[in-house]
């Protein structure tokens, strides 16, 4: 038997025990998350009696986001809580969560929908992701570029620039139970310690057995030390655009695509 934990910043588990015996050895990354020690049969049933007893949240649920039934189709009612207060957006369609599946990572989806509440039900793109934790949020980094624009370029420009970004229209760092959504408080702000091992994963399929792939398939990349490794704290935010626009991979149109590539070029330059 192993203990795993994984969140958006590392997946971390304990060396094999047999917990007929329940003889504990001490975990391969940060002990205190966990707090087993070996030969310690109490702190195995204070585990498995802490995820019996969790709050859903605790266990890694989501309260600011709803499932619900529309036209016998699922979507979502997702809060956001901003400077502007709370609000409610339904979802109406998918837009993106191409690598959201991964358990580590950003996690990025974007969502059509609209502002409970809306009489219009008016379009919008939702975006919820995990940003790095040592980063901005991109509505504020945002309003930061906007701002240089307008003190190095005349009006005219910086109205043509603007054509080439979203419009943000809320925005805001996920808020469950009253603390920020971040894995900085579920590390409490720690890396491995130095002593511990990397645990390889071993790909899903295993490598072909005919000659050429013998001679042309490569072993498992070297795993890097745990001295070598500093977690990357994520922090859950949401961000709501007036825009709600195609992503560029289901353009099929090779003169669309090329039109989008420029407009990205100017708005890079556009700072």
């Amino acid at each position: 038997m192993r203990l795993w934990f994984t969140c958006r910043s590392v997946t971390m588990v304990s060396e094999p025990f047999d917990f007929i015996k329940v003889s504990l050895p001490p975990l391969l990354s940060i002990a205190d998350i966990l707090s087993v020690h070996e030969q310690d049969t109490s702190q195995l049933i204070h585990f498995f009696c802490s995820v019996a007893f969790a709050d859903d949240h605790e266990l890694g649920w989501d309260p600011s986001i709803r499932r619900i039934l529309v036209d016998g189709h699922a979507q979502y009612e997702i809060t956001l809580n901003s400077a502007n207060g709370s609000s409610v957006y339904v979802t109406t369609d998918t837009l993106a969560d191409f690598g959201a599946e991964a358990m580590r990572g950003r996690g990025t989806r974007v969502f059509k929908g609209y502002c409970k509440g809306d009489p219009d039900k008016t379009p919008v793109a939702i975006k919820d992701t995990w940003r790095a934790s040592d980063r901005e949020r991109e509505d504020v980094i945002l309003k930061e570029i906007l701002a240089d624009m307008a003190r190095v370029m005349d009006k005219a420009e910086v109205e043509d620039a603007q054509k080439h970004f979203l419009t943000v229209r809320d925005a805001g760092d996920v808020v469950i139970k009253g603390k920020v959504d971040d894995t900085l408080c579920l590390l409490r702000g720690e890396n491995p310690p130095s002593d511990c091992k990397m645990y390889e994963i071993p790909p899903e399929e295993p490598p072909s057995t005919d000659k050429l792939s013998k001679e042309t398939t490569t072993t498992h990349t070297t795993v890097p030390s745990v001295s070598d490794f500093t977690v990357s704290h994520r922090v859950h935010i949401r961000i709501v655009f007036k825009e709600v626009c195609e992503t560029l991979y289901a353009v099929r149109d090779l003169r669309g695509v090329m039109q989008m590539l420029l407009d990205v070029l100017k708005g890079a330059n556009a700072r």
